[in-house]
């Protein structure tokens, strides 16, 4: 079998590990990889390794939420850690003012849905925290390839409150209702010596 085949055959088993549907897998390869197939031969290793990278981040942030099952408990199971492809290929470019807007975007449309006790700088930096699978970090000290984690974390948070809300009839009780107005939440940063521990 040859290397491409392989790394395919580990991109579909974590893929069918987060549950990741079509869509959200496509736009996870053409916004991290330029590409709309694994088997395109423009999917170059770094763009295969920022694609591993954001659904890892999917697959660990839907079976925290109990979503999906646990692949560590999975008998036979290729997937071994938690964080083996975030913590890869380090990337040494910062975020920059794009991904913070982009951030901030997502960030207020997931509080439209989140009750008042989450819209913080304590759930906002957990979320950071499980996405880049560190606890030392904050918003701008975060590397290019971290926001995308960031943002494809909260996109996926967005989701999964939608469809609660959408399976409810309303929304978590303290959120506002689909269509209300609310102010600008602005995205906390967080210093290593201010950032959540881990309970």
């Amino acid at each position: 079998m040859n290397p491409r085949s392989r790394q395919n055959i580990v991109l579909q088993t974590y893929r069918r590990a987060a549950g990741l549907e079509d869509a959200g897998y496509r736009r996870i390869l053409r916004e991290n990889a330029g590409v709309n197939s694994s088997k395109s031969p423009d999917l170059t290793q770094s763009g295969y390794d920022l694609v591993m990278s954001a659904i890892e981040t999917v697959l660990w942030q839907r079976v925290d939420l109990g979503e999906v099952p646990d692949p560590l408990k999975t008998p036979g199971s290729i997937i071994r850690s938690r964080n083996y492809w975030r913590r890869r290929n380090p990337d040494p470019a910062r975020i920059n003012s794009r991904q913070i807007y982009k951030i901030e975007q997502v960030w207020n449309d997931l509080c439209r849905f989140l009750p008042v006790e989450k819209r913080n700088a304590g759930y906002f930096a957990a979320i950071v925290r499980k996405a880049v699978a560190r606890s030392d970090v904050g918003v701008s000290a975060l590397s290019s390839s971290d926001a995308r984690l960031v943002v494809e974390a909260l996109k996926d948070r967005l989701r999964h409150a939608v469809r609660n809300a959408n399976t409810q009839g309303e929304h978590s009780p303290g959120a506002t209702a689909e269509g209300d107005m609310l102010d600008p939440v602005v995205v906390p940063d967080f210093t290593p010596q201010t950032a959540p521990k881990k309970s």
